[in-house]
């Protein structure tokens, strides 16, 4: 039997040694080659020079067909051509080869958001999220997707932990204002928005939105401060005036009000609700030939606008002229038979000409469409007292009583010893 001396075994060691070497040596070299164009392509398609990156990638590959970030980044430029079905299909090759890489599942989640696959999109930026906690995108598209699938709180939560890693990400503080406005949450709202306005003080737009925003929390005068800076940072924030108008006819500063719907008309911004807007104002400040003639005005824009009619009518009525209200308020439902304030304000100026049927059909016409509307209860009653029928009226005067009008008990004393 042969037996190799030393000498041969150390030869063959060697050339063991040499092949291993040439074999690793090529690996690395392979590796370095392929390194070396997805280097490229990722320039490519930085510069969004496509054809380029497509280009390097493809050879990359060629050198290294097991390169997760070039199978990855192909995808991408797949992806920004709106090309999803390559892009997902090189997502998945990229996944084969390295299923830890959070980028991947990221942005194979970026094409199912895009091709509406919420559900499963969601699972991809929760696998993420479980390899890196810490990323600030899959937090903020899977609030996304949350959001398109109706899960609005969880939307949310999301988006908190999206701003709480990377407090520049403003898309993410506006979606949430999104959501947050979506289930009412105006108070988080308006903090999304002092961290947008922190993040940008020029910002009109968020100025504006948080004022609208203060509205719904009842704060009138801090809106008036936000429509002012909005308008200051904008020379087009004309729905600004607007709205400061009727914070300031909210909070009865009709002089302020008129001047703010004055600059919209100024603008032709609306005009026939600008013209309305500043007759109701110039009506609560008691300038009665200037309210007359913005209704007017307000008529000849909208001719069919219940609203205008019954601002028309309660102006002619202050005037002393009843029988002119009457008809205005017709005019006001005739164009909307539902329209409660104008049955209510023909009632009234029915009693006053003392037609006290006509009168009391309105009223209870009034308590047929609000069950609830106790002024409406309390005119009928005096109807029904001027038109013999007491007993009638001191059932109406103690609803009235009962759904908590102030004046009910004193009529009912007057009117029904037994209550």
């Amino acid at each position: 039997m042969y037996m190799p001396n030393k000498k041969s075994r150390v030869a063959v060691l060697s050339a063991v040694a040499l092949v291993v070497m040439v074999i690793l040596s090529l690996f690395l070299f392979r590796n370095r080659i392929s390194n070396s164009f997805l280097s490229k392509g990722i320039a490519g398609l930085e510069s969004k020079d496509f054809s380029l990156a497509m280009k390097y990638f493809d050879k990359a590959l060629k050198w290294n067909k097991r390169s997760a970030q070039a199978l990855l980044n192909k995808g991408k430029a797949f992806y920004y051509q709106s090309d999803n079905s390559n892009a997902l299909l090189h997502m998945n090759k990229a996944l084969s080869v390295d299923s830890m890489y959070p980028d991947i599942h990221y942005f194979k989640g970026l094409v199912l958001n895009d091709d509406r696959r919420y559900d499963l999109s969601l699972l991809c930026f929760s696998r993420a999220i479980e390899l890196d906690s810490l990323y600030s995108g899959a937090y903020y598209q899977r609030g996304l997707a949350k959001a398109a699938l109706g899960d609005l709180h969880g939307s949310v939560a999301d988006y908190k932990h999206a701003v709480a890693l990377n407090g520049d990400n403003m898309d993410a503080y506006l979606k949430s204002i999104e959501a947050k406005s979506a289930i009412n949450d105006y108070l988080g709202v308006i903090g999304d928005l002092d961290k947008v306005i922190e993040h940008d003080p020029s910002n009109a737009e968020a100025y504006f939105n948080r004022g609208y925003f203060k509205i719904n929390l009842g704060d009138n005068a801090g809106a008036i401060q936000d429509f002012s800076s909005a308008i200051a940072n904008s020379d087009t924030m004309t729905e600004g005036y607007y709205q400061r108008g009727l914070c300031y006819a909210r909070l009865g500063s009709n002089t302020e009000a008129i001047k703010d719907f004055t600059v919209c008309i100024s603008k032709n911004y609306h005009t026939g609700e600008m013209y309305y807007a500043r007759s109701v104002s110039n009506l609560k400040a008691g300038h009665l030939k200037n309210a007359l003639s913005d209704s007017d005005k307000a008529i000849l824009h909208d001719k069919t606008s219940p609203g205008n009619y019954l601002v028309k009518g309660i102006i002619v009525a202050m005037q002393g002229n009843y029988a002119g209200s009457v008809d205005l308020f017709s005019k006001s439902v005739e164009f909307d038979r539902n329209f409660i304030e104008g049955y209510y304000q023909r009632g009234v100026s029915f009693a006053v000409l003392k037609k006290y049927a006509e009168a009391r059909i309105d009223f209870t016409r009034c308590i047929e469409l609000n069950p609830a509307y106790h002024e409406a209860y309390l005119n009928r009653a005096v109807a029904l007292v001027n038109l013999g029928l007491t007993p009638e009226g001191c059932l109406d005067f103690q609803k009235a009583k009962e759904l908590g009008n102030k004046n009910a008990n004193e009529y009912l004393m007057m009117y029904c010893s037994s209550k």
